[in-house]
């Protein structure tokens, strides 16, 4: 049996947020309130509770919770506006398009990390079952003339709940599995960590309800009493149960501490959804206590983050102090007991 100092139990809660034209709260609540410019909305959560052995291998009851999303600014425009009863789309023509990829699961994480000298090396397993899916893209253009709607669609998407043509089915059962990657460099005047989150991460689903289909949204009836549109479209196309392959896009992080001066500079640059997210910031190093703030220039958000030894560790951050407003939203916290 191993020594109890050779064992250690952790627990890890992460998630990160952010949404270009709505606020998250306003996402996750299904219910706009505002919009703002821009097409990225993405959320990765997950959840661990696990044992780590002889400081190289850990096991651990793993949960997770991502989601992707590109779309064009007509499609946020229409969504928002169908939930507000006092505002109607302006007469012109919407060309809208959105891709997604939503996917939750349930299972575990292996992970077997290195120190090598100041090389410090981990490579991360997952696997679980998943059982919510959401994946396709629906793309046309509606034209809004002289209190006329019409227009066209195509769709083609993957699904748990068919939203569009509530179509009844089961629920599909997939099995996820993918790998992460750490590699780090620590020196007395410097500290790097360049972080590959789901460098390779697919759910392979064996009856995926999918719909494949063509609108012809001419026969849009206008509003109902609510406000909301109300459409009776032509469509053709089909309905099956293939076998589909889920992907996950590769997320970037670089975080670099480095020593000027007795004064502890943070440069981090993530690469997330296509695009770069740098951040500047400074940290107060007092006994075993590491506090960190960061300012993001893409998204104005601040992040805090304190470290307590390898005991603790926690962190959030935000673009707005009212959550309810913010487009960024990120928390953490790490314990090893």
């Amino acid at each position: 049996m191993p020594a109890a100092a050779d064992v250690s139990a952790f627990l890890s809660l992460e998630s990160e947020n952010y949404s270009d034209a709505f606020s998250v709260v306003d996402i996750y609540n299904d219910t706009p309130r505002s919009i703002n410019n821009g097409s990225i909305i993405y959320t990765h959560s997950r959840a661990e509770a696990g044992l780590s052995f002889f400081e190289w291998f850990s096991i651990a009851a793993l949960g997770r919770f991502d989601g992707v999303a590109n779309h064009s600014f007509d499609a946020a425009y229409i969504y928002y506006t169908n939930f507000k009863s006092d505002r109607e789309l302006e007469e012109r023509v919407y060309d809208y398009s959105i891709d997604t990829e939503i996917v939750s699961s349930v299972g575990a994480s292996f992970a077997v990390f290195h120190k090598i000298n100041a090389f410090f090396l981990k490579a991360t397993f997952d696997v679980g079952e998943a059982k919510n899916l959401t994946s396709g893209n629906l793309a046309g253009n509606l034209e809004v003339e002289d209190g006329v709607l019409q227009g066209q669609a195509n769709l083609d998407y993957y699904y748990k709940n068919d939203v569009i043509f509530k179509r009844e089915n089961e629920s599909p059962r997939g099995l996820a599995y993918g790998l992460s990657f750490e590699f780090g460099f620590n020196s007395s005047i410097s500290e790097h960590l360049l972080s590959i989150q789901d460098a390779f991460y697919v759910v392979q689903w064996d009856a995926a309800p999918h719909t494949r289909a063509q609108l012809d949204t001419d026969r849009i009836a206008g509003t109902n009493a609510e406000g909301k549109l109300v459409v009776r479209p032509l469509a053709s196309g089909i309905e099956n149960n293939p076998a589909y392959t889920q992907r996950l896009p590769v997320r970037w992080y670089l975080a670099n501490t480095i020593a000027i001066y007795d004064h502890w500079v943070i440069l981090n640059v993530n690469y997330i959804a296509n695009q770069a997210w740098p951040s500047l910031g400074y940290q107060w190093r007092i006994d075993d206590h590491k506090i960190s703030l960061r300012y993001s220039t893409q998204d104005k958000s601040i992040a805090f983050d304190h470290q307590w030894s390898d005991a603790i560790a926690y962190g959030f951050a935000l673009d707005n102090v009212q959550i309810d407003r913010a487009h960024r939203l990120n928390f953490h916290l790490n314990l090893k007991l």
